[in-house]
């Protein structure tokens, strides 16, 4: 059964719904200054992200810090060390895909991490006293608030009759009166049984 645009309407509803998304990569290179001077460089890593989000008009600014840790060499290579350094960021994300009528008192910022911070490479500076870290990020954010929806709606008269044309096309297939009177029993109807009761003799 086909239903026309006759038979169909709408409705609106409030519902909670995405109403802004956006993302950014970001590549920056932070100083880590050891103890020791450095010989070679080992190894480094970053772990320890946090953050938080906040909505600023059209953009979402995320503050964020965490740890570069540098495994280095020193005294000719004789001996080894780690350097720790606590770095901070803020990045400004802007959105794409915003609703205008989301409810502003509504709006709750979610931030997914597409790629945590990720040392690209590190290399000492022209005297060897520091040491220079390249990392990579990504971040996505969401803007989640109650915003105005259109659902179709169809008439119900109108379902109760395609089912029901569903159920005599099934009497009439099948193959025993003991297969559709389970069938009926499971839409909760055996009137229309009496009506292709000859079919079973």
């Amino acid at each position: 059964m086909v239903l026309s645009s006759k038979d169909l309407s709408y409705r609106e509803i409030m519902a909670n719904a995405v109403c802004g998304r956006g993302n950014k990569y970001a590549q920056t290179t932070y100083t880590v200054r050891p103890t020791h001077l450095p010989s070679t460089i080992g190894g480094c890593w970053v772990m320890n992200h946090v953050y938080e989000a906040e909505l600023v008009g059209d953009y979402v600014e995320v503050r964020g810090r965490f740890d570069i840790n540098v495994w280095y060499s020193y005294n000719n290579n004789s001996d080894t060390a780690i350097a720790k350094e606590t770095v901070t960021y803020v990045e400004q994300i802007a959105l794409r895909d915003v609703d205008d009528e989301c409810v502003r008192d509504s709006r709750e910022v979610r931030v997914h991490v597409v790629q945590s911070p990720n040392c690209l490479d590190a290399t000492l500076t022209g005297n060897g006293s520091e040491v220079l870290v390249r990392v990579e990020k990504e971040l996505g954010v969401e803007i989640i608030g109650q915003t105005k929806l259109c659902v179709i709606t169809a008439d119900l008269a109108e379902k109760k009759t395609w089912i029901s044309l569903r159920k005599k096309a099934y009497w009439k297939k099948s193959r025993s009166k003991t297969e559709a009177v389970r069938f009926a029993k499971k839409w909760g109807d055996v009137s229309p049984l009496s009506s292709v009761s000859s079919n079973w003799g």
